[in-house]
């Protein structure tokens, strides 16, 4: 008979190979997002940093108008991932150049700019050519985006805790005994409020961006 052909594989159909691999390990999420992709914020590079080409980002790294993003999660539980539900979204959160995305069940996953460690860890994973996220080691309850930092809200002590860029004392969370429950933050500043509805701020106080405590 006939001897076999081989069917040369493009490299689209290798990266596609990969991802049907690793996404059998994974819980994917489904978002939309526009605007730079500088750090991949967007998440619209694949784990060579190489940017896809569906993306169609304008100067390389800018998308100006809405592009889907996916969300790959490595699976943590030794079962399938098939035999449960993904934690459902609560909240998305947009920084200078990071993002992040909080379940229902306060997993945090944060990715993108990680230059001064405001995504608490190291770069992002990277299995079989597929970058996924990893969640903070421990459950949230808010959590807050600044231009270089972050701050977050621990969901089982209600404490704070802020990591990223410090420079103006913008991760300078106060350590004591209050229970906080929303948080915010700004280019270079921060804020919380406790359980008895004081407010806290801490960082740049340049044009009263952060209360004067007198005293």
């Amino acid at each position: 008979g006939d001897e076999a052909q081989s069917v040369p594989v493009d490299e689209n159909t290798r990266y596609l190979s990969s991802l049907a691999r690793q996404y059998q390990k994974t819980n994917l999420y489904f978002m939309f997002g526009a605007g730079s992709n500088q750090h991949n914020q967007l998440l619209l590079r694949d784990a060579t940093q190489k940017t896809l080409n569906a993306a169609s980002l304008i100067n390389g790294d800018e998308a100006h108008e809405l592009k889907e993003i996916v969300l790959s999660v490595m699976h943590e539980s030794k079962a399938c991932v098939h035999e449960r539900q993904p934690p459902k979204p609560k909240e998305l959160y947009a920084g200078g150049g990071h993002s992040g995305m909080l379940t229902e069940d306060g997993e945090l996953f944060l990715w993108g700019w990680n230059e001064d460690g405001q995504l608490g860890r190291g770069d992002a994973n990277v299995n079989e050519g597929v970058q996924t996220t990893s969640a903070v080691e421990f459950k949230v309850h808010k959590a807050a985006l600044g231009h270089s930092h972050t701050v977050l809200i621990r969901k089982d002590d209600r404490q704070l805790v802020a990591y990223g860029d410090n420079d103006k004392g913008q991760t300078n969370a106060p350590r004591d005994q209050s229970r906080y429950v929303d948080v915010g933050a700004g280019v270079f500043h921060s804020a919380a409020i406790t359980e008895e509805g004081e407010l806290v701020t801490f960082g740049e106080t340049k044009y009263g961006a952060c209360l004067l405590i007198d005293g």
